[in-house]
C-alpha cells in the first residue's frame, strides 16, 4: 500500500496496474500541462511520464514519484488511485 511504502521509505515501488493505478495524467491535465512540460519540470523523461500514464507495470523510484509530485504541486499519495 502507499502508506506502507511511505513508512518503509523504500527506494523502489513495484505497482501492478490491477491493484493500483497512477493518477499522474489526470492531475497533469487538470493543471493544463503536457507530458513534456511535466517531464521538464520534474527532471524525468517523457517516456517515464507516458509509461506511468499508460498503466504499464513499471518499477518507479521513490525519488521519481517525489519529483513528479513536486512538479504537480501535490503529495506522493495523491498520485495514486485505488482500483475498485
Amino acid at each position: 500500500s502507499v502508506s506502507a511504502f511511505l513508512l518503509n521509505r523504500s527506494s523502489d515501488l513495484d505497482l501492478r496496474s490491477d491493484k493500483m493505478r497512477y493518477r499522474v495524467g489526470e492531475i497533469r491535465k487538470e493543471q493544463n500541462m503536457t507530458q513534456s512540460e511535466l517531464a521538464q519540470a520534474s527532471g524525468i523523461s517523457r517516456a517515464t511520464v507516458a509509461a506511468l500514464e499508460s498503466g504499464k507495470e513499471i518499477v518507479v523510484k521513490s525519488s521519481t514519484l517525489q519529483a513528479i509530485a513536486n512538479a504537480l504541486k501535490c503529495k506522493v499519495p495523491d498520485l495514486f488511485a485505488q482500483n475498485v
